[in-house]
Order: C-alpha cells, then sequence, then structure tokens
C-alpha cells in the first residue's frame, strides 16, 4: 500500500469474522457449537502507512456443544458487514471453546 492511500483507512470500519460456519441449509444440532465475534476494540483515529495496530476481539461460543480449532480473520472495509473487495489485514488462530465459554484475542 502507498502512502496515497493513507487517507483512505481512516473512514474504514474494521470487521472481524470466524472461518468457521455451517454451510447454508445444514440444519443445525441443538448441541452444536455457534462461534460469534461479541465485540471488536476501537481502532485507532488515525495511522500512518506500515505502523501495527493493537486490537482486542471477544470471541464467544453460544451455542451448547463445543467448539474445534478455528481461524478469526480481520478484515479492512467500508461498512459493517464483510464483502469479498475487504482486505484481510490478519488471520488468528482459535483454540477450542467450550459451550457457552468465550476469549478474548490480542490481535
Amino acid at each position: 500500500m502507498n502512502r496515497t492511500r493513507a487517507a483512505l483507512l481512516v473512514p474504514s470500519i474494521l470487521v472481524a469474522l470466524l472461518a468457521l460456519a455451517p454451510a447454508a441449509g445444514a440444519k443445525t444440532n441443538p448441541a452444536s457449537p455457534d462461534l460469534v465475534v461479541k465485540k471488536v476494540s476501537k481502532p485507532p483515529k488515525a495511522k500512518t502507512v506500515g505502523t501495527k495496530m493493537n486490537l482486542v476481539v471477544r470471541v464467544a461460543n453460544v451455542g451448547a456443544g463445543a467448539a474445534g480449532k478455528s481461524r478469526l480473520g480481520v478484515y479492512l472495509g467500508k461498512g459493517k458487514k464483510h464483502k469479498k473487495k475487504d482486505k484481510r489485514l490478519k488471520r488468528v488462530k482459535v483454540k477450542p471453546l467450550a459451550g457457552g465459554k468465550g476469549k478474548k484475542l490480542k490481535v
């Protein structure tokens, strides 16, 4: 990314997504895991290109069943919903979570 695009970073929104989700139309078992992103810390208002940002993402398994290993993707884009053209900034491994448990991840 070059310096002329640095101004575009300020109005963008970070979106965090878990890479583990049931397939469309799949039947879910009541004892199935259900991984969700509960909260993403606010990023700094302005950063220059090439500097690091520290974020904390809270993920939870709101389902009754245990969730296996998964991955969390942190994306930069416009709007609150993830789109294909959003830029992935980082991917973080998430350890297994028991039903009803959560975890804070430093990204």
